[in-house]
């Protein structure tokens, strides 16, 4: 009957925002070391760019 609870968090705190990107990235680098090598180059081309933020800067993250 899909009566599954569903939640929902609104992130605006622009640290966190910023701590959870560096978490993501630090998981593409470290999924990168065993994955294929022609798509690990480009995954970690880039999130190794010093100004790239997975979220793109936005100013609110919705996470269901």
């Amino acid at each position: 009957m899909h009566e599954e609870p569903w939640s929902f968090a609104v992130i605006q705190d622009k640290n966190l925002l910023d701590c959870l990107s560096e978490g993501a990235k630090t998981l593409v680098r470290n999924e990168a070391k065993g994955g294929d090598p022609q798509r690990s180059a480009h995954a970690l081309h880039v999130v190794d760019k010093p100004n790239f933020n997975v979220f793109y800067d936005l100013g609110a993250l919705i996470v269901i």
